[in-house]
């Protein structure tokens, strides 16, 4: 008998591919898309996930590959557990990433419970990534393509999600599946690849936060002050924490001789901090632990990625209290980032240990 996987397609030419490979395979497929998009999104833009379009193109797919396909209805949960979410951070002053938080709150799970009313075995998406269990656990390991490799948004995925989960690409390149879609003629063969950030397609995220609040003319305006010399001084005003991010240089307006960035976000004082590139790099980092699956790890070496074009970096990691977890870098790193994700892997950079949200940044004389 044939078994069930679930494939989530959203209508580009990843997830459609895997759904080839997998009917191929010999399993029994069903293709799922979430319906996402709202009045905050521009439903007819190409470029959003799960859009109008990529709908449409999921469906076109699914009739090409002769297979079952299911829209499921998800805008208020995406609203409530991504959208909600994303604007929370920023106005907390942080810089959240979430697609990594997609994966382990939205995705994943509803994949798994439409999975289990239709009875299947697996899911699988297009994402590029390989699966290995060394001994009692699951791990993510890097796809065969680095180039291509998703791992850092998947790192969050427990064991028992990894245990049935399938990554059809991931012993394949961005360009092989796109030859491999051109020649079984793909309706999707030549889609350009979807943006970062889905449900912000112009990657304007302070005006995309004001259309939320409703709220176009809020002000929350605050102090720019510039860090030079062990000296701190009043530059000028800030229009909204939340129009700025660590290593940001462009629209800042800040008139001054030399290019300044942003140092570090004071939500508490609702300051932004400016200074020369130098003051950028840092080192070490405080982590509110997410998923761990090493034990013993003090006093060792690990390589950590703290955003997804970050090359992976030697780390130490010590166990500040509880669930966090205190990271020093070998070297100082450009722009660690409050919000963002620091995912742990081995000295091969193969496998991925765990990983979690970062929380405070350190000076580096502290």
């Amino acid at each position: 008998m044939e078994k069930k996987v679930v494939v989530a397609m959203s209508g580009g030419v990843d997830s459609t591919t895997a759904a080839y490979l997998l009917k191929e395979a010999g399993y029994s497929v069903i293709g799922v898309t979430f319906q996402i998009w709202d009045k905050y999104s521009l439903i007819k833009n190409e470029k959003i996930c799960c859009g109008y379009y990529a709908i449409r193109d999921a469906q076109l797919s699914a009739e090409k590959l002769k297979i079952p396909h299911y829209l499921l209805d998800l805008r208020e949960k995406f609203h409530q557990l991504i959208i909600q979410d994303f604007v929370n951070q920023y106005l907390s002053g942080f810089t959240p990433n979430p697609c990594c938080e997609c994966n382990r709150y939205f995705k994943f799970p509803f994949l798994l419970d439409f999975a289990q009313k239709v009875s299947a075995e697996f899911i699988a998406t297009g994402h590029y990534a390989q699966i290995v269990k060394i001994g009692e656990h699951y791990f993510l390991k890097r796809a065969k393509s680095k180039e291509d490799d998703q791992t850092y948004f998947l790192y969050s995925l427990t064991d028992e999600i990894l245990a049935r989960t399938i990554f059809p690409l991931g012993e394949k390149s961005k360009s092989e599946v796109r030859e491999l879609a051109k020649k079984i003629s793909l309706p999707v063969a030549e889609k350009k690849k979807s943006q970062e950030i889905c449900f912000v397609p112009e990657k304007k995220y302070g005006d995309f936060i004001l259309k939320i609040l409703d709220k176009p003319d809020l002000k929350q305006e605050g102090p720019i002050y510039l860090i030079e010399d062990d000296k701190i001084t009043f530059l000028g005003t800030h229009k909204g924490l939340f129009h700025y991010t660590i290593g940001q240089r462009r629209g800042l307006k800040i008139p001054y001789k030399e290019r300044l960035y942003v140092v570090k976000i004071d939500k508490e004082k609702n300051a932004l901090y400016v200074g020369k590139k130098a003051l950028v790099y840092k080192k070490k980092f405080l982590v509110k632990k997410e998923i761990l699956k090493i034990k013993d790890f003090e006093g060792k070496k690990f390589l950590c990625q703290i955003r997804n074009v970050h090359t992976p970096s030697e780390i130490k990691i010590k166990l500040f209290q509880d669930d966090l977890l205190l990271c020093e870098f070998t070297s100082s790193q450009w722009a660690i980032t409050p919000g963002q994700k620091a995912v742990f892997y081995d000295l091969n950079n193969e496998l991925v240990l765990g990983g979690g949200m970062i929380l405070k940044v350190f000076d580096n004389e502290d």
